[in-house]
């Protein structure tokens, strides 16, 4: 920072971090006096440190978040979870906040955004309403109506800001992050629709010979993430020791090494047959990507691909409302009923806290409560079927 006498005007500058792109910006302005000079220079560093600067006042907070998940969340990220941040940009936030200035980001934005995703009288409208419009640089596209958001999906959205105007604030783009002093709306708790397990039976047949067979074999017979299952490798697979292990989950717990269930092992060999077989028939139109979950010609299957066909699927054949995460969901609260231990369902899970497995995953219905009266009905010595007359000894 300087202030320098030109004239009969004395001029202060001020340099600024480096930019995203690397330059190095200054503000600079004039003034007819050095007493007015040294008053401008405390109001530009109180400026500047605002992020009011011009820096920021060129980057709109759309065009950070891009660059947030191009280059920053792109390296930290576990690839199933840097898809999900990306469909909430482009879908929801980047839309939503338009043009407005990184800089000109406040609470009272990130609070109104919460409030119109909950309410969605229309989709993705902009609640940078005194944002300036440059059409040229991202110009409007038709939207399609989206419904009202859940409480929980809407904190997901916050977080997901929170974390980028996090990396802007380490990066000098601004002085605090304006997701900081929000009071996020209170998460339903949610109870997912598992299947029961009389019917993973019927789920099976139902889903065999189609795309979603291994998929659908894997989540429910191992408890994976749909993510880690279109991450998985031939790599990851021991066939004949019938184990498979689990790699760039999202957290480092989830690295792990499940045993397979025979039925499941037994489709995993049939499949890797069935590719071998198929990338000879297809010879160079054959894609190689060494995973287990393949369209057919051999290139990867997505989280995106899948997602929609399991969708249609579950409608079609008497499974609607069952997400293809509550496979993993009826993965671990069968495997609870069944009695095994909290601690080696969440190590299955990739879970690190056991606690958290039980909050989430089991989910006591009518049935087992009645049991657990029963239970403490034949441990006072009395049988279900005695009627309270009887238990007193007599008419009341």
């Amino acid at each position: 920072m300087s202030i320098e006498q030109r004239g009969q005007k004395y001029r202060v500058s001020i340099r600024l971090p480096r930019d995203a792109d690397g330059s190095y910006p200054r503000i600079v302005r004039q003034v007819d006096s050095y007493q007015a000079a040294l008053r401008l220079q405390g109001d530009m560093l109180k400026e500047r440190d605002r992020g009011l600067n011009a820096r920021t006042g060129k980057m709109s907070t759309a065009k950070w978040l891009t660059y947030w998940l191009d280059n920053v969340a792109a390296f930290k990220l576990a690839p199933s979870t840097l898809a999900r941040y990306r469909q909430i940009v482009e879908l929801h936030l980047a839309p939503a906040f338009g043009n407005l200035p990184l800089g000109k980001l406040t609470p009272l934005h990130v609070e109104r955004y919460q409030v119109q995703a909950l309410k969605r009288p229309r989709a993705a409208r902009k609640v940078a309403e005194d944002a300036p419009e440059t059409p040229q640089e991202t110009p409007e596209k038709p939207q399609k109506p989206l419904p009202p958001l859940s409480p929980t999906t809407v904190r997901q959205h916050v977080a997901v800001l929170h974390k980028a105007l996090q990396d802007a604030v380490k990066r000098h783009l601004l002085a605090d992050n304006p997701a900081d002093a929000i009071d996020m709306p209170r998460a339903r708790r949610f109870r997912p629709q598992t299947v029961a397990p009389e019917r993973v039976g019927e789920l099976l047949d139902a889903v065999r010979g189609t795309r979603l067979f291994i998929p659908t074999l894997l989540a429910v017979g191992s408890g994976m993430r749909l993510g880690e299952i279109v991450d998985l490798t031939w790599g990851d697979v021991d066939l004949k020791g019938g184990t498979l292990r689990v790699v760039d989950p999202k957290t480092p717990s989830g690295r792990r090494q499940l045993p397979l269930p025979e039925l499941v092992r037994v489709a995993l060999k049939a499949e890797h047959k069935r590719q071998s077989a198929a990338k000879l028939a297809l010879g160079d139109r054959w894609q190689s990507s060494g995973r287990v979950c393949v369209r057919r010609d051999g290139g990867p299957a997505t989280v995106d691909s899948l997602s929609p066909a399991w969708a249609r699927f579950r409608e079609a054949h008497g499974f609607a409302g069952v997400r293809f995460h509550d496979l993993r969901h009826s993965y671990g609260t069968i495997q609870m009923a069944a009695g095994a231990s909290p601690k080696a369902v969440a190590e299955a899970l990739g879970h690190s806290d056991a606690g958290f497995t039980l909050r989430t995953y089991v989910h006591s219905g009518m049935d087992e409560k009645q049991r657990m009266a029963e239970r403490m009905n034949a441990l006072m010595g009395l049988s279900p079927v005695v009627t309270p007359e009887a238990a007193s000894g007599g008419e009341a």
